[in-house]
């Protein structure tokens, strides 16, 4: 089951510095899967639980470029803390996990819909090699990594990667822990500085974002999916 919400300002994320850029913010989609990593399920019996994070570019205009144009260069300066856990759950070609995405299995594979990776974009066609590569900061890139001290990511301005898809949102990691954890309430923050451009010539330019991101859907869609007995006060770990 994926669900799909705006992260707003008012609720729990916000978008800092964007007077001259076309970002409205970071999006999430929430997904739940059992132990195989293929069959789909709901919060209450999944095995892992996903937050993939994109980067919106709706905000339409105001650096003065079409924004289906829009394409992503990096993400940079980027913190992320974890509450409720230790370590995000990574299922990938290395023995210990990797936040580079080139060493995911395919897209298509099982194990990709429960690994956690960064990424800049998404290879097209489908497929294809993910260029995206670590800064310095990043280290080696492997699990504990994502919690040093301004990482960042990056790929090269190539037309098959990096570009904004229909909803004129780019792709910039996928975020997985446990259904135990999720349950008790694990959430992360993830802030840091995009940089983007519309094409050669044109910028680069740059926004500070970021948010506060659970990997229990939006009350309202809890509600409605009959899940709101997960956010009583006996069922939460802070």
């Amino acid at each position: 089951m994926n669900y799909r919400y705006v992260l707003c300002a008012a609720v729990v994320a916000s978008t800092a510095a964007i007077s001259n850029a076309d970002v409205a913010g970071l999006i999430q989609t929430n997904s739940y899967y059992k132990s195989d990593g293929n069959t789909a399920s709901d919060l209450s019996s999944a095995a892992y639980a996903v937050v993939d994070l994109f980067l919106d570019f709706s905000k339409q205009g105001t650096d003065g470029y079409p924004v289906e144009d829009a394409f992503l260069l990096n993400m940079y300066g980027v913190n992320v803390t974890a509450r409720g856990f230790t370590e995000f759950h990574q299922s990938d070609f290395t023995p210990d996990g990797s936040w580079i995405p080139s060493l995911s299995l395919p897209l298509d594979s099982p194990q990709t819909n429960i690994d956690s990776f960064v990424t800049i974009g998404t290879p097209d066609p489908a497929g294809s090699p993910n260029v995206t590569s670590l800064d310095p900061n990043f280290n080696s890139g492997a699990n504990a990594d994502i919690f040093g001290s301004n990482i960042g990511w990056y790929a090269p301005p190539t037309g098959e990667q990096g570009g904004v898809n229909d909803s004129l949102q780019v792709w910039i990691g996928r975020f997985t822990v446990t259904g135990e954890e999720a349950r008790q309430g694990a959430n992360f923050t993830l802030t840091g500085t995009a940089g983007y451009y519309y094409g050669p010539g044109t910028g680069p330019f740059s926004t500070d974002t970021g948010g506060t991101f659970s990997f229990i859907p939006a009350p309202g869609l809890l509600a409605a999916f009959g899940l709101g007995g997960l956010l009583s006060p006996r069922s939460r770990r802070r």
